[in-house]
């Protein structure tokens, strides 16, 4: 009996690491200063957005369920992305539920987002360790700056998200005087 339930807890214990394995491990939280897992997702028009495609420029990305609340999309399109985009921030949306692309449209005319809202995210959503109505800002270097410190608008703190995008547009544009700086160099 002891060596049967012995060897019952080893074939469990195994397919649990084969469980394990296959999904691509536990997800794990993203923190600043971690490099951003990339991704490519699908908008609600077709087009295609990819987290690399975007180096240059600071992204922040807002994770929703278009069937949830929209107050905090409300919150990032007038207290953010409305003020920094003509800046170079780009705001992503990324639709962690199960919606469809009209459910997901209805959700951006209710919150009055003006940002791409992107479609089929939840393994995006397990890569960065993170729930529905979070936000994390990427720098133009594909560093994790900014994570929200819990969900939802009771999280949302607006002077901290602004102050992180500022410092974050700040240093992409430093970035690239020095590099302009160093190419005219190169020619003089």
């Amino acid at each position: 009996m002891k060596h049967q339930r012995s060897k019952q807890l080893a074939w469990t214990t195994l397919a649990a690491l084969i469980l394990v394995f296959l999904a691509g491990g536990p997800a794990v939280a993203i923190n600043v200063n971690d490099i951003a897992p990339n991704f490519m997702l699908v908008d609600i028009d077709g087009g295609y957005h990819m987290l690399s495609a975007e180096a240059s420029h600071p992204v922040l990305i807002f994770f929703f369920d278009c069937n949830g609340s929209t107050a905090l999309a409300q919150r990032v399109q007038g207290d953010i992305e409305s003020r920094y985009d003509s800046q170079g921030l780009i705001v992503l949306g990324i639709d962690v539920g199960s919606c469809d692309a009209p459910g997901i449209t209805r959700f951006g005319s209710q919150s009055g987002a003006d940002f791409p809202l992107l479609k089929d995210g939840r393994s995006t959503l397990s890569d960065y360790g993170m729930q529905t109505e979070t936000l994390v800002l990427v720098d133009a270097f594909g560093v994790v700056k900014y994570v929200s410190p819990g969900t939802g608008i009771g999280s949302y703190n607006e002077s901290e998200v602004k102050t992180a995008v500022e410092q974050a547009l700040r240093d992409a544009a430093n970035s690239k005087a020095l590099t302009w700086g160093v190419i005219k160099n190169l020619y003089k």
